[in-house]
């Protein structure tokens, strides 16, 4: 599925394509390994930096913020207050509760997995785990559904046996208003913007209320057929009139889809497009280079000015 986008020192010139891969994050670190893909973009940023000690893939690049969402049925056999106060974690022990107590029920608690080793699956494992659960091990719990699908398809079944389950904010806000979701709603969304985030949660830290975000990063393949051509368009995703932009104003049915990148929105200051930060892209370029590059917003501290003694393409964090 090809599309087109540009890149160049200063902002957009020459177009260039691109070939999709549809895959999942674990299948995206095997299309690296194998040189299957050049650049991936993953959902794991623990799984990244193993990606990068292995060799397999460049320091990662923070694209843009994801999140997930709890949905379930309306008629909410478990009793989730729907107010969103609760964290994720006091909402996944309610439905633990409510699926051992209900499970002679004519209208028991259920859980859906897509059980597929995808960033929503990562996530909703850690979850359970959390609260001291494995529902997936031996004894099996029979409340526990695994549907190995897409997004989409396992949404639709979730809908069809009256399942809670994680979402990924996309497919939910694409999906909400169809006919077959009128028994469906959300009871928790995760956050997309960087700013609304606790200072711990900056430092990297998963809190409660950071608990469904969902962090793109870009891993580019140190064996890229085009290596310098995929470090233009990774600095061009970077660009707060490239990339970033394109982010910002993605929406589907009128609802911003993703958060920008904190890299930029620390680095750069702001999240504007214009102004100061253009100046700021500007002076990274100048100061480290046709290859600029920089280490992320955890290593530096002073607002829009680039650090040149930094300016690694290899560094650990960097910006292209």
């Amino acid at each position: 599925m090809p599309c087109s986008a540009s890149a160049s020192e200063a902002g957009p010139q020459a177009p260039f394509r691109i070939t999709w891969l549809a895959t999942d994050t674990s299948l995206s670190f095997n299309a690296l390994a194998t040189k299957s893909a050049d650049l991936a973009i993953t959902y794991h940023p623990y799984a990244a930096q193993i990606a990068v000690q292995q060799g397999i893939a460049l320091p990662p690049i923070y694209l843009w913020r994801d999140a997930f969402n709890l949905v379930g049925p309306t008629s909410n056999p478990a009793q989730l207050p729907t107010d969103g106060h609760p964290s994720i974690f006091e909402l996944f022990a309610l439905l633990f509760q409510s699926a051992v107590a209900s499970a002679d029920s004519p209208a028991p608690t259920r859980f859906l997995s897509r059980y597929d080793k995808s960033a929503n699956n990562i996530l909703e494992s850690r979850i359970w785990a959390t609260i001291g659960q494995t529902p997936w091990s031996e004894p099996y719990s029979p409340w526990y559904h695994k549907f190995n699908a897409f997004p989409k398809e396992a949404l639709f079944e979730a809908a069809r046996k009256g399942e809670y389950t994680l979402v990924d904010r996309g497919t939910w806000i694409s999906m909400k208003d169809q006919p077959e979701m009128s028994s469906m709603t959300c009871f928790k969304e995760g956050a997309i913007s960087w700013h609304e985030q606790p200072t711990d949660m900056k430092q990297g830290h998963v809190l409660n209320g950071d608990a469904l975000g969902n962090p793109a990063h870009a891993l580019l393949s140190p064996h890229a057929q085009d290596r310098e051509l995929g470090k233009l368009f990774l600095k061009w995703m970077l660009w707060t009139r490239g990339g970033q932009e394109v982010i910002r104003n993605f929406k589907v049915n009128g609802t911003p889809l993703h958060g920008l990148s904190p890299w930029v929105q620390t680095f750069f200051g702001g999240q504007s497009s214009t102004g100061s930060n253009e100046s700021s892209t500007q002076n990274l370029a100048h100061n480290c280079g046709q290859n600029a590059a920089a280490t992320g917003p955890e290593h530096n501290r002073h607002g829009d000015q680039p650090i040149s003694a930094q300016c690694n393409i290899d560094s650990k964090y960097w910006i292209i």
